[in-house]
């Protein structure tokens, strides 16, 4: 059942995989749905808070000072015959203080070499947030989002290390 929801909807909508690890070696992917978040955010009237642009590391860089705040991105290639958007860019907060970029990484490139500004605009939300506003793409990823969640509650619970779902 599951196996044929993962790819459901792909086609239809613009969507972040977010690897859910099962393993030490397997990842599955759950799906946040990136127009069903751009409309909640446009409904809702949220406010984007200035982040500074020297927590941005580039993919799954290693932690030097876990009690830093990062937030995680890919490094685009900029192409300036594109246009770059203006919108605040989406970050979901992740374990701890890790925080991943789930739309906007070309912004984030094109900030971090023009260094116009020492902030770029963005809006945070966490797993709760989505599971609580149905932010996901399908039901299957709405179940891998949860187990997620299930899981940080229980290393937070047995290992006593604050995290951010």
């Amino acid at each position: 059942m599951f196996a044929d929801e993962e790819s459901k909807d792909q086609d239809n909508f613009e969507y972040y995989g977010l690897d859910i690890p099962i393993s030490l070696n397997q990842n599955l992917k759950a799906y946040i749905n990136i127009d069903k978040i751009k409309s909640f955010i446009l409904n809702e009237r949220y406010t984007p808070i200035d982040t500074p642009l020297y927590n941005f590391r580039i993919g799954a860089e290693s932690v030097e000072n876990p009690s830093q705040e990062f937030t995680f991105y890919s490094k685009i290639s900029i192409n300036h015959n594109l246009g770059i958007k203006h919108e605040p860019i989406l970050i979901l907060k992740s374990f701890g203080d890790i925080q991943i970029v789930i739309d906007g990484n070309t912004r984030v490139s094109n900030a971090i070499l023009n260094q116009k500004n020492a902030t770029i605009s963005a809006f945070v939300l966490s797993i709760p947030d989505l599971l609580l506003h149905e932010l996901y793409l399908n039901d299957y990823s709405k179940v891998l989002l949860e187990y997620r969640l299930e899981f940080f509650r229980i290393y937070e619970k047995t290992y006593g290390i604050s995290a951010i779902y």
